[in-house]
């Protein structure tokens, strides 16, 4: 089971290249408080699209774009300190972040948070409440989540 979650957080944390390129427009609605630009500005400095590669200018939009609510940020932001990339590693914070996300639908989070329940990764383990999280994913048709669930009805208890 294990490594199959492994493979799958390996696709959880895939970031989708934009084909859009990085504009003064966005930079406006970014600047004006537009949760989805801000979070299209860290990808756009996290890749290099249109502008140049500035992690700390990344980080930035990252934290605006969460601290304002978008679910795909706070999923992101809670990635980045459950790695302990360009912030202090901190599962709790991770879990947090994942539980923000996951409570608002994104399926992508609530399959984290079944992972955090399951592993003890910032919150002590609650089978139930991982397997809970892993329900709510796979309802979306979240794979990686179907395949865990399909993995803990095989493993005997």
């Amino acid at each position: 089971m294990i490594g199959i979650i492994i493979l799958a957080l390996g696709l959880v944390f895939t970031i989708t290249a934009y084909s859009q390129i990085f504009t003064n427009e966005d930079k406006q609605r970014a600047e004006k408080g537009d949760v989805s630009a801000q979070y299209f500005l860290y990808c756009a400095y996290s890749w290099g699209s249109g502008v140049e590669i500035n992690h700390d200018e990344a980080l930035r939009w990252l934290l605006k774009s969460a601290e304002g609510g978008f679910p795909k940020a706070e999923m992101v932001l809670g990635t980045i300190y459950a790695r302990g990339q360009g912030l202090p590693k901190d599962k709790e914070k991770a879990f947090l972040w994942y539980k923000k996300a996951a409570d608002k639908g994104l399926a992508e989070a609530q399959f984290l948070m079944g992972n955090c329940y399951m592993f003890g990764e910032g919150i002590e383990i609650n089978e139930d409440e991982g397997i809970r999280y892993y329900k709510a994913a796979a309802k979306q048709q979240y794979q990686p989540a179907i395949l865990s669930l399909e993995e803990i009805k095989k493993t005997p208890k």
